[in-house]
């Protein structure tokens, strides 16, 4: 009987170790140097550009014409206090900056200027300019009142603000044209269906009002049974 064969020895398979990554060298003196320039070049890239939005705005400055500063000024908000009473952008007074200006200009300024070009602008000598100012977007409820109660104004200004719907539904622009004497009767009588007791007996006792609106404000009060 033929004997069995020997098995063979198992031969254990060598484990490979993990290569460990080298070890990262430090920097050289020359590769820090390196650094600090680039990130003294990134500032100075930074600086350069803020400095050419500087110059960049001092050109459009320069650029602009002297109307163009005036327009830019007056296109501004806030009335802390009269422009009359300090300089404008070329140095002189603003009512001086506007008498100065050309037609076109000074139609452009009505347009777009702010509250004190407005009050300098609505007392022009030609219509064409003082009635613009009435289609200036920033006109102020206060100010149209105030412009419908000025006596000085142009026949055609008082007019307009009595055919602007809008306006006039508010009791003071109504209060104010009853008092101008410019204010067309049919107007006057129409507002006066709207006014309070006490305002119809001061229009009644009033001097600087028109003898017809005086005569009417009585009217009204006995109407409505008022004293």
């Amino acid at each position: 009987m033929a004997a069995p064969p020997k098995a063979e020895p198992i031969q254990e398979e060598p484990v490979e170790e993990e290569a460990t990554a080298p070890e990262t060298a430090p920097p050289t003196e020359r590769e820090l140097e390196f650094e600090r320039a680039l990130e003294d070049f990134e500032g100075f890239e930074e600086d350069e550009e803020d400095e050419e939005d500087e110059e960049d705005e001092e050109d459009d400055k320069k650029d602009l014409s002297d109307f163009d500063l005036l327009l830019r000024a007056a296109a501004e908000t806030g009335d802390e206090a009269s422009d009359e009473e300090k300089d404008g952008p070329m140095g002189k007074s603003l009512n001086a900056e506007l008498d100065a200006l050309d037609v076109p200009e000074r139609i452009r300024m009505a347009l777009v200027g702010n509250s004190n070009a407005r009050t300098i602008l609505i007392q022009d000598h030609l219509k064409m300019v003082s009635l613009s100012v009435l289609d200036n977007p920033g006109l102020s409820i206060k100010e149209i009142a105030i412009f419908a109660q000025n006596r000085t104004l142009a026949d055609e200004i008082v007019r307009k603000i009595c055919l602007n719907r809008k306006w006039v539904r508010h009791y003071s622009i109504k209060l104010s044209l009853i008092q101008n004497p410019k204010t067309p009767p049919n107007m006057v009588l129409n507002y006066l269906k709207f006014m309070r007791k006490t305002d119809l007996k001061a229009l009644s006792r009033s001097k600087d009002v028109p003898h017809f609106v005086m005569k009417m404000a009585k009217v009204r009060l006995q109407t409505i049974g008022g004293s």
